[in-house]
């Protein structure tokens, strides 16, 4: 009998200590449990902030209401030439080089004017002495160059003039870094508007700026820049009225408009924009 209790006993202890080891199994299994569905919880939250995110960024991005995303980086656009640069004749707002950052947003290019340094009256001389020390400082990664209407006006002889704009073009580049980062314009044919024949000489101011065009062509092949010709463009002054500014002399916002859409064309080709 005292032996069947003592197995009894045992037997009892051994069924306690082997609920109890299942019951701390339970409990850990439960709290591993518990924690498994908190990461898994977690991970699915993470997952679905990320996929929202991706889509409002999407949405965005087709919302025409939304400013446009430009490339980081910014072109810095800093102009050299005369009145036709600075936009004579019209509101500054209209002055081609105006109209083509707008026009350059527009494609979702990231560029600013820095500032205009053109002056009217001004010649390749005036350009080295007084635009190239503020072309230099503004740090450009842009540029154009349409000037010599003035140094054919005031008498500057082809030689003189070639070699002058050599010279600016040679420091422009030398600054840009590549001559693909500029942009040399002809220039204009002023002697078709109603006052333009009381510059220069009026029974060669024709053949004087063609003849100034063809060494701004020559000196761009020399240096691999890119040649917009606004020359075939601007003698429309002298058939409409419309396309000529008060003054009787320069564009009106019309013929300026027409001009940036040629500079726009070229420049649009060397600058970086996303494609479509």
């Amino acid at each position: 009998m005292a032996t069947r209790r003592a197995r009894r006993s045992v037997e009892r202890k051994r069924f306690y200590c082997v609920n109890d080891i299942y019951s701390h199994v339970l409990k850990n299994m439960r709290v591993d449990k518990a924690m498994l569905s908190k990461r898994i919880i977690g991970i699915v939250l993470g997952i679905i902030l990320i996929v929202g995110f991706i889509v409002m960024r999407s949405n965005n991005s087709m919302d025409p209401s939304k400013p446009p995303s430009f490339a980081k980086l910014e072109i810095r656009f800093v102009p050299i030439g005369d009145s036709y640069t600075i936009g004579q004749g019209v509101d500054p707002k209209e002055s081609w080089p105006a109209m083509f950052v707008e026009h350059l947003h527009g494609a979702r290019v990231s560029i600013e004017l820095i500032v205009n340094p053109s002056r009217t009256g001004w010649t390749t001389k005036d350009a080295i002495e007084r635009e190239l020390p503020i072309f230099e400082a503004s740090h450009p990664t842009f540029s154009t160059i349409l000037i010599g209407v003035n140094d054919w006006v005031q008498g500057v002889d082809a030689a003189t003039f070639r070699q002058r704009l050599g010279v600016l073009m040679d420091r422009m580049i030398k600054v840009l870094g590549s001559s693909d980062k500029m942009l040399a314009i002809s220039i204009p044919d002023f002697s078709v508007t109603p006052t333009g024949k009381r510059f220069g000489y009026p029974k060669k101011n024709f053949e004087g700026i063609q003849k100034f065009n063809t060494i701004i062509k020559e000196e761009s092949a020399k240096r691999g820049i890119v040649v917009v010709d606004i020359f075939e463009l601007s003698q429309e002054m002298g058939r409409d009225p419309t396309l000529v500014a008060s003054d009787g002399l320069h564009p009106s916002a019309e013929e300026y408009r027409r001009w940036e859409g040629k500079i726009f064309t070229e420049a649009i080709k060397l600058l970086p924009h996303p494609q479509p």
